[in-house]
């Protein structure tokens, strides 16, 4: 992405997107009346779809896009996150971060143990915020984060 695109995006997304978690995954959502712009980003976003909702006679239609999946949506916030403000990178990291309700809800241990690798190698969550959702020690993360455990039942409910 060229810097030229990096900016409007990101400058797009400051001030009219949407970051939140959407069945397990975070998702950045735009919701607009310009159709023009919401198919822009929907090009930047890899193509999503776009959606339309009717509105009542003398109303704009609105258009939504949305990317979801964690490795996608990382992507463009490896992209994007260093020129947003503060309030929205906050906002980022709470939608990143709740996938780690994810890891206690989750019945494999082997998938929590995966969950907890890639939040924190790929969304920078840290390794005591982990053992910290997870009502485990921090040693029980870092042994997951590492490898080095083969106890992927230490996170608790193991039904594998």
């Amino acid at each position: 992405m060229n810097d030229i695109t990096r900016g409007w995006i990101a400058g797009l997304l400051e001030g009219e997107g949407c970051f939140s978690m959407c069945r397990a995954s975070p998702m950045i959502a735009l919701t607009m009346t310009d159709r023009d712009v919401v198919v822009r980003a929907s090009e930047i976003f890899g193509g999503t779809k776009i959606y339309t909702s009717g509105r009542p006679k003398g109303h704009k239609t609105i258009y939504r896009t949305q990317l979801t999946g964690a490795s996608r949506v990382h992507a463009l916030l490896q992209e994007i996150k260093p020129l947003m403000s503060g309030r929205r990178t906050n906002q980022i990291n709470k939608a990143l971060r709740g996938a780690t309700t994810l890891i206690c809800r989750h019945k494999n241990a082997e998938q929590k143990a995966i969950l907890v690798r890639t939040l924190n190698r790929k969304h920078g969550v840290s390794i005591i915020e982990l053992a910290s959702m997870c009502k485990t020690s921090y040693r029980n993360i870092w042994s997951i984060v590492q490898g080095k455990t083969r106890k992927l039942g230490i996170l608790g409910h193991d039904h594998a």
